[in-house]
């Protein structure tokens, strides 16, 4: 990637909205792939705003990087679908690849969170999947 890391500005978020609503496939907008979507200061907000839209919303994030403000919108905005992925099963392998703050009991911890968080919610959003990443880094593993 050549691009300087950065969010994006919400205003041209809203205009990839508008210009895609008519060619989305069946409805859906997946926020995924170059950037972790559950960071985004406007995480919730982003994913209500397609949804008035129109739009079916699926997520995909990192396990070690989905915090508790990111558990909390994901079930208050009524996302429909997060996968959440992970990169190692143990904490040698989560580092080699995530760096030397990657835990993964922190990761299972928070994949746990999402249930208990929705039936304080009484909500049944989202649908979670949990998947690990294929990475030669990981390849024992799988």
């Amino acid at each position: 990637m050549t691009r300087p890391a950065a969010d994006m500005d919400f205003g041209l978020y809203k205009r990839i909205l508008a210009q895609v609503r008519p060619y989305a496939n069946q409805g859906a907008l997946a926020l995924m792939h170059f950037g972790e979507p559950s960071l985004y200061p406007r995480f919730g907000e982003s994913i209500r705003l397609a949804q008035s839209r129109g739009l079916r919303v699926t997520v995909s994030s990192t396990a070690s990087a989905f915090g508790d403000r990111a558990v909390r919108e994901a079930v208050d905005s009524g996302l429909g679908r997060l996968r959440l992925m992970f990169d190692g099963l143990d904490d040698e392998t989560l580092r080699r690849i995530r760096g030397p703050g990657a835990r993964f009991a922190r990761s299972l911890g928070q994949l746990r969170k999402l249930p208990a968080y929705r039936r304080s919610r009484r909500s049944s959003c989202p649908e979670v999947t949990a998947a690990m990443v294929k990475h030669p880094r990981n390849r024992h593993q799988w």
